[in-house]
């Protein structure tokens, strides 16, 4: 497994689990594996509009923070999750009405919380690729105080 592999992993997982605390959703575990996979455990309940919106992001920010900690093409990281993010994020949008133009609607949402939580992202990911495995007290520990998600509100 290559460096450049292990950091793209622990970067995709710390987006995801960055984004899914910023939303006001917990993270039980996130972890990266010896093969570049990664995993992050969470936690919410189906629910209405809203809920899934946030669900989009949180699978979208995996792939974007990805992007951003490698410097490559968003179309790139996206390819990279083919097999994972790619039709989960496809999916849930498709069920909120439709790809177009929502896709990209979304996907720059996502890429402006992971811009604005970019330090967060940056030491998950660290922290990611010291230990492979933070748990939640881990993970509140590098976040801080729970963040304040009221200003979020309905997202689209």
């Amino acid at each position: 497994m290559t460096n450049t592999l292990l950091r793209a992993a622990a970067y995709h997982e710390a987006g995801h689990a960055v984004v899914a605390h910023t939303l006001g959703y917990g993270t039980p575990y996130v972890e990266i594996a010896a093969d570049g996979s990664g995993y992050r455990a969470g936690s919410g309940a189906p629910g209405g509009r809203d809920v899934v919106e946030h669900m989009v992001l949180i699978t979208m920010a995996g792939p974007i923070a990805e992007a951003r900690a490698l410097r490559i093409s968003r179309l790139v990281a996206w390819g990279w999750s083919a097999s994972g993010d790619l039709p989960e994020a496809e999916g849930l949008i498709t069920g909120l009405g439709g790809l177009d133009p929502w896709w990209n609607i979304y996907e720059s949402q996502t890429a402006a919380l992971v811009r604005e939580h970019w330090p967060a992202v940056d030491r998950v990911a660290r922290a990611l690729l010291a230990r492979r495995r933070l748990d939640a007290a881990a993970l509140a520990e590098l976040l801080g105080a729970a963040t304040d998600v009221s200003s979020y509100g309905k997202l689209i």
